[in-house]
């Protein structure tokens, strides 16, 4: 295993998982190629979806356009540290492009 590239840890949340198995198993891999500490956190509106399954953390949040949607992402990403959030549907895109800014100020994670 390499060195790792970050001196912190590289928490990563994806929205909308559903059944990106494969992407999810991905970003874990190039983890572990690059020797990047951090976990992989998913959500999505029900724990059935496969991918919730792969992710290190998992949790159930509102249907994106919901209003307590933005404030349950917020809250996961304070609590969990999370670093980077990867939308994977157009469901929340314009949720998260209209927070993009305060998000990468107040919480310190950058949206993709």
């Amino acid at each position: 295993m390499s060195r790792g590239i970050l001196s912190h840890p590289l928490n990563i949340l994806f929205t909308c998982v559903g059944r990106r198995v494969v992407l999810l198993e991905a970003f874990r891999h190039a983890m572990e190629e690059l020797g990047v500490k951090g976990k992989i956190l998913a959500t999505d509106v029900t724990q059935a979806a496969p991918a919730m399954h792969v992710a290190d953390d998992r949790f159930i949040v509102p249907r994106a356009g919901n209003v307590t949607y933005m404030p349950c992402l917020e809250k996961i990403i304070r609590q969990n540290k999370v670093n980077l959030l990867i939308p994977l549907t157009d469901l929340d895109l314009r949720s998260l492009a209209r927070h993009r800014e305060r998000m990468a100020k107040e919480l310190g994670c950058t949206v993709m």
